[in-house]
């Protein structure tokens, strides 16, 4: 009786981690849609910034990698408002 009775309780504990498994493999998906709606967006973020900040010339002695770490969060937080 007891052992049955452990053995049930286990049983619902095993179901109830596959249900919470379940959602949050599907929340992971969901992340990583969006994560990759926002990187395809990533250049027409950059070109409108761009045109909005009048195109200027970037010094010669700035790095592209710099700029682009400048733009990357102002670029997300716009399309994450959007």
């Amino acid at each position: 009786m007891i052992v049955k009775r452990c053995l049930r309780l286990l049983q619902d504990q095993v179901t109830h981690l596959k249900e919470e498994l379940d959602i949050r493999t599907e929340e992971l998906r969901e992340h990583r849609r969006l994560l990759a709606r926002l990187i395809e967006r990533v250049p027409e973020l950059e070109a409108a910034e761009s045109r909005e900040e009048g195109a200027q010339a970037p010094a010669e002695s700035t790095p592209p990698s710099a700029l682009r770490q400048g733009r990357a969060p102002r670029a997300l937080r716009t399309a994450l408002s959007a």
